[in-house]
């Protein structure tokens, strides 16, 4: 047997179902079909079932055809979209809406006000299984969006979709693609991170998922492990050692604060402690961030060199300036990473964070020249000393080594068009729900010519082409 007919349709919209024989004889009379949603008929004389679906049918259904006496059966699984945008839209029933266009879909109910300085208790029904969490906002500037990224707490069971990569995980982000038209550049720039490195390299686990909060559509986000001790302890590292969020620009290995000018106040401006002892707010908490800042800004060129591979994982630090330089991820040359140090031993470690800043756009979406020669020395203190002899050589020629050999940009434009494929029709639905509100957001502060979803992606596969060919002719 064969079942014929559209994968996914939106609520509303007809549905036409095909059902044959391989071998073209006639369907047996004992042909049967199950799981059919209610209002579906089958026309077996026709070799059709049809429905028109109505605005309360948002769903995955999954149609059995059987013939019992061969036996055999055929599965087709049809997705109905919720039409969100649609006078007086039913909520979709989060037990049936378990997926929109194949990808997972988040359904929050939270029934106080979620704030960013706490946990508010929830219901998240993900994949039909209802969770009770804890919720809040998250991040710095995407504060300020209408459509705000979350962290979900999970304090009775944890969360695991393997299908996804996503095993036992104490805390799941969601994060914003307010600021991102393509929907990809986050995730493309964390899986370079992730390419750039061997086995050992921090890196988190990212996949693409629909969001409802108290059934109401918020559209496409990048679902995210957290930066935490889970993701450490897969690392090889011990997860209770101390970690660091560069979250402002004064986290710069500088004695200054870029934003203000002004002396920083202490050698870890900029930064605030995520894990480890003592805990944030405590005496001594920042001791080895401190040392380890000021003997960036402080050590004559004589002691950094011979000092600094005890002290750092040179090549990742390298490889931090790298990724910057590849994709031009300005807001990840200060601040945005993460670093990592154990108290028992071993050298400093980091990783990158927050990469919606990149691959051809800047802070509220300007457009960011793909030939652009800055190499972020002024940003960055620790990239201006890796660039000075006898280290400067190693540098460069790591980031010549990526363009022209590891990281080819037919490898890239491969990427960018495998997240095209998954989050398309999910990215074009985001694009009708919040592209008012991101031009109204971003145009006063200087975005100007607002594209389509499918320009966007063009865009961004154009600009790669031209920042690797520059790249490849400058190192």
């Amino acid at each position: 047997m064969t079942l014929t007919g559209p994968a996914w349709v939106v609520e509303g919209d007809p549905v036409h179902i095909a059902i044959a024989c391989a071998t073209g004889r006639e369907l047996p009379s004992d042909l049967a079909i199950g799981g059919l949603p209610p209002g579906a008929e089958v026309d077996a004389s026709a070799g059709e079932i049809r429905w028109t679906t109505g605005p309360a049918d948002a769903g995955v259904y999954e149609i059995v055809a059987r013939v019992p006496v061969e036996p055999s059966e055929k599965k087709f699984t049809l997705g109905v979209a919720d039409r969100f945008d649609a006078p007086g839209n039913t909520p979709p029933d989060p037990a049936r809406y378990t997926e929109e266009y194949g990808l997972p879909v988040f359904h929050l109910s939270v029934p106080g006000i979620i704030s960013d300085l706490e946990y508010t208790p929830a219901v998240l029904t993900y994949r039909g299984h209802a969770f009770d969490v804890q919720v809040r906002y998250r991040g710095n500037k995407s504060l300020l969006f209408p459509k705000k990224s979350f962290t979900i707490d999970f304090p009775n069971e944890h969360f695991s979709d393997p299908a996804l990569g996503f095993f036992d995980r104490k805390k799941i982000l969601l994060v914003t693609t307010f600021d991102d038209q393509s929907y990809l550049r986050d995730r493309l720039a964390l899986d370079l991170w992730k390419k750039l490195g061997g086995p050992g390299r921090i890196w988190v686990q990212t996949a693409s998922a629909v969001l409802f909060l108290n059934g109401e559509y918020f559209g496409l986000y990048t679902m995210s492990e957290k930066i935490a001790g889970q993701v450490l302890s897969r690392a090889g590292l011990d997860g209770d050692g101390n970690l660091y969020q560069a979250k402002f620009g004064a986290a710069n290995f500088y004695t200054y604060d870029p934003l203000t000018g002004l002396p920083k106040i202490t050698w870890h401006d900029g930064y605030t402690k995520e894990e480890g002892f003592p805990l944030d707010g405590e005496p001594g908490a920042y001791d080895d961030l401190d040392a380890f800042v000021r003997f960036v800004v402080e050590s004559d060129d004589a002691t950094f060199v011979a000092q600094l591979p005890g002290l750092i994982d040179v090549d990742e630090y390298r490889d931090w300036w790298a990724l910057v330089m590849l994709t031009l991820a300005i807001d990840s040359a200060n601040h945005n990473s993460f670093h990592y140090h154990d108290p028992a031993g071993g050298p400093w470690r980091m990783t990158v964070w927050d990469c919606a800043q990149s691959l051809g756009q800047k802070t509220s979406t300007i457009r960011l020249n793909p030939s652009t020669p800055a190499e972020f020395t002024a940003d960055n203190n620790l990239f201006r000393r890796l660039l000075l002899p006898p280290l400067e050589q190693a540098t460069r020629g790591r980031l010549g080594d990526l363009v022209h050999q590891q990281i080819s940009v037919a490898d890239v434009l491969a990427m960018i068009d495998d997240y095209a494929q998954q989050d398309g029709e999910a990215a074009r639905r985001d694009q009708v729900r919040w592209s008012a509100e991101q031009i109204a957001f971003f145009g006063p502060r200087g975005r100007t010519g607002w594209a389509t979803y499918d320009d966007e992606v063009a865009y961004v596969r154009q600009w790669v082409r031209d920042r690797w060919a520059y790249l490849q002719s400058t190192y």
